[in-house]
């Protein structure tokens, strides 16, 4: 299983959703929001890394607490309990 979370400005990230559902690679992707365009990153301190299975509900658990707005905090629940149907 593999989450990304993709900022930047609507359109941009839309035409990156498009472009990565068209790779043969990726399977059963699921866009949980594309609602709203926020100008400022909600998560800026976060870079691209492998996190072991293991350890993802951990990091998802963190964001979900320095999660500034409510559209955040529910895309995080979703994600969670997507792991927690997987473990």
């Amino acid at each position: 299983m593999f989450f990304q979370w993709i900022e930047g400005p609507k359109t941009e990230v839309i035409g990156l959703v498009k472009l990565i559902e068209s790779d043969r690679r990726h399977e059963m992707m699921v866009t949980l929001s594309t609602d709203e365009e926020v100008r400022k990153r909600i998560f800026p301190s976060w870079d691209m890394e492998l996190v072991d299975a293991e350890n993802i509900q951990e990091v998802l658990q963190d964001a979900l607490e320095t999660a500034q707005d409510q559209k955040s905090v529910e895309a995080l629940n979703l994600m969670l309990s997507k792991v927690q149907g997987h473990a």
